[in-house]
């Protein structure tokens, strides 16, 4: 599961990401500079941290050779 955060978020504040992270220690977690809540699929900082996560082995179900 990846969770997107913007720097600026009045809504979902660090203390909650980090309690969610506690409580789901695989909890994939990226944050977004400069940008509030939700941060959109047309920023590049948002789009490249999708990116990354899809691309993680235990997420593609490739094994390392």
């Amino acid at each position: 599961m990846l969770l997107l955060r913007g720097e600026n978020s009045a809504i979902l504040s660090s203390d909650r990401v980090a309690r969610m992270r506690a409580g789901k220690p695989d909890l994939h977690y990226r944050e977004i500079p400069r940008r509030g809540h939700a941060p959109t699929l047309n920023e590049p900082a948002a789009r490249a941290a999708i990116d990354a996560f899809l691309r993680q082995p235990e997420i593609t179900g490739e094994t390392a050779v």
